[in-house]
């Protein structure tokens, strides 16, 4: 007959130092089975569905469907939660059912270790019963191997036990961990995948299930129709007794041994009156208790470790200790002592050594001692030469101004023209700002840049020109006005504009200041000029000749000598009046401003007009003499 028809079996089962009785069959249209197993120094006795024995899945979230990485369902060692990662590629997927994926560069360092661990689940006293585990697992590259690994935990959370199965080889495989018995003091169990060496991996349908054998996968998430577990045991030691039921993954649990009583469940409903010897109720975990009940007595803080408080609730009054003091009316928190930092240091309030310090991987800003410093960030002390300081200290014509200092080189700018910095006046200037100091690539000038907008330097008193206003420089003035941006000129203006020199020189003057004030070569070959016509003629010699030569004093000085008495007396000037050229039709000689009117004299060319007169005396005087001999 076909083992598969049997519905109702019974069977006795003995060896020398074993008896198992096993009774099945049909209740409510399902198969159960009751087993009694008796040893030497142990009885166990189970009733269950046969059908659902072992199948439950205890992997929470065994598809990552959701949250998979924010510490409830799983959680990363090693690594960091954007290693692991879902892909919607066949490769990471079976049956229907996702996978997680990690990839890292791979290695041969036996140190590096990535892990993913399952969510821990509390197995009771019943550490009889073994474990059993599996996985898919895809390798396209790996350092060393991947691994499946049941883990077993104490209360304290330290791992007491493993087993692990390997796989190093290339492609997808279904790798199993079986019969993996609990150790003694055994808390936890969860399932582990490790990539060991890194590489490129997938884990798809992760399975943990209690049995010898790993059992097919079957999702953590089915309904009770799909899978109803229900089963209750009976263990018995000479040292131990241990109950158990379970369903729907819901376990109830009691277990008595010689250190005490202990109870396992989702609800303890006790109806009976409870007595407890001494009132004394010891490192348990309370998990919600009405204040409202405590009516007598004293709650000393220094007995009670108090988790997970709610800061929601305190609303009121001053938080206090020996060196801290935080009020919650007044919101002032004073500190005597202590220290407020992160974990890499990168954030640091030192109260006893009274400084404050923020670092990256390459700067730390360092404030103590009524200074500020940027130093290198593995230091926390001030520096006597840091790459940045800010203080009172002395410096230029300070004894205790504000001093910006920097070691090397410093460079003060805007973004949009922090760049061509250097000293070469090549193209268009680029740059706005003022530096200065030795750079990587030795000593530059101290510079001042405008960009293509120009630089102003304007200071000093008020003086008058029509408007009041102080001296200035402008380099890049598209005029002579001093008032535009985005030109090619350097205007100046103030009352007086010197140039001093320590040299001289015989060279006759080859500059002109024009009506406008600009400052330009005045050059006499003929490669300057056009439409040259050379003559001798007299005209203009007869012309100057007839115009008379002036003396005068200054308006300027005289008004000066009326508003100041004790100012110079006005000189007395000698020349002519250009006003009498221009009248006598001499206005090449006349110098004319922007609208036409009568400005100065080119002395310089006054001379020169007399020549062609003196060559045609010249001549008349050799004439003359050669008709007297």
């Amino acid at each position: 007959m076909d083992n598969a028809t049997i519905t109702a079996v019974s069977s006795i089962s003995q060896t020398v130092d074993a008896i198992q009785t096993t009774v099945r069959g049909k209740v409510d249209n399902s198969d159960y089975q009751s087993k009694v197993d008796q040893l030497s120094n142990q009885i166990t006795s189970v009733v269950g569905q046969v059908n659902t024995f072992g199948s439950k899945n205890i992997v929470t979230n065994s598809q990552f469907q959701y949250d998979y990485m924010d510490g409830t369902a799983w959680t990363v060692t090693g690594a960091t939660t954007d290693m692991w990662y879902k892909s919607d590629f066949a490769w990471s997927w079976v049956n229907g059912y996702q996978g997680i994926c990690f990839n890292q560069p791979t290695t041969t360092d036996n140190s590096v270790w990535y892990a993913l661990h399952s969510r821990r689940i509390v197995i009771g006293q019943d550490i009889s019963t073994p474990w059993s585990a599996s996985a898919y697992v895809n390798i396209d590259t790996v350092g060393l191997a991947a691994v499946i690994t049941i883990e077993f935990y104490d209360t304290k959370g330290n791992r007491i036990g493993l087993k692990e199965t390997y796989k190093t080889s290339r492609g997808m495989e279904l790798i199993k961990v079986e019969n993996a018995v609990p150790p003694a003091g055994t808390e936890t169990v969860c399932l582990a995948f490790q990539v060991h060496g890194g590489g490129h991996v997938a884990m798809i349908c992760p399975m943990l299930n209690q049995g010898a054998t790993a059992a097919a996968y079957v999702p953590d998430n089915v309904s009770n129709a799909e899978l109803e577990h229900a089963y209750s045991a009976i263990l018995q030691t000479n040292d131990r007794i241990n109950l158990r039921v379970e369903k729907n993954g819901v376990i109830n649990a009691i277990n008595i041994s010689p250190e005490g009583t202990k109870i396992y469940g989702t609800k303890l409903h006790i109806t009976a009156d409870t007595y407890i010897d001494n009132a004394i109720i010891k490192n348990s975990m309370i998990e919600s208790i009405d204040a409202g009940k405590i009516t007598a007595g004293t709650i000393n803080a220094a007995h009670i470790n108090v988790i997970n408080l709610n800061a929601n609730n305190i609303t009121t009054g001053t938080i206090k200790g020996s060196n801290l003091s935080i009020n919650l009316n007044t919101g002032n928190v004073e500190f005597q002592a202590g220290r407020i930092h992160s974990s890499d240091n990168a954030i640091d309030i030192n109260i006893n050594n009274k400084y404050i310090s923020v670092a990256d991987k390459d700067n730390r800003v360092f404030i103590s001692g009524g200074e500020i410093q940027m130093i290198q960030p593995t230091l926390f002390s001030s520096q006597s030469t840091p790459y940045v300081r800010i203080s009172n200290a002395q410096a230029g014509a300070s004894w205790g101004g504000a001093t910006f200092w920097g070691r090397d080189y410093f460079v003060v700018t805007n973004g949009a023209n922090d760049g061509n910095i250097f000293t070469s006046p090549m193209g268009e200037e680029k740059f706005a700002g003022i530096s200065g100091g030795h750079s990587t690539s030795g000593w530059q000038v101290t510079k001042i840049g405008g960009a293509e907008r120009g630089v102003l330097i304007s200071g000093g008193r008020e003086f008058t020109d029509g408007i009041g206003l102080s001296p200035y420089i402008r380099v890049g003035d598209p005029g002579h006005a001093g008032t535009g941006l985005h030109g090619s000129n350097i205007s100046m203006q103030a009352s007086y504009i010197y140039l001093k020199s320590t040299h001289s020189t015989s060279h006759g003057a080859n500059a002109y200041l024009a009506p406008d004030g600009a400052l330009v070569p005045s050059n006499s070959a003929a490669k300057y000029k056009t439409d040259i016509v050379r003559s001798f003629e007299t005209g203009m010699g007869d012309k100057l000749l007839e115009v008379p030569v002036a003396h005068w004093k200054d308006k300027e000085e005289v008004l000066s000598k009326t508003l100041n008495p004790s100012a110079k007396n006005p000189e007395t000037y000698f020349g002519m009046i250009a006003d009498d050229l221009d009248d006598a039709g001499l206005n090449e000689l006349v110098e004319y401003d922007d609208k036409g009117a009568v400005r100065g004299i080119q002395y310089d060319r006054v001379a020169l007009a007399l020549i062609p007169l003196i060559r045609n005396y010249r001549d008349r005087i050799t004439e003359l003499e050669t008709k007297v001999k």
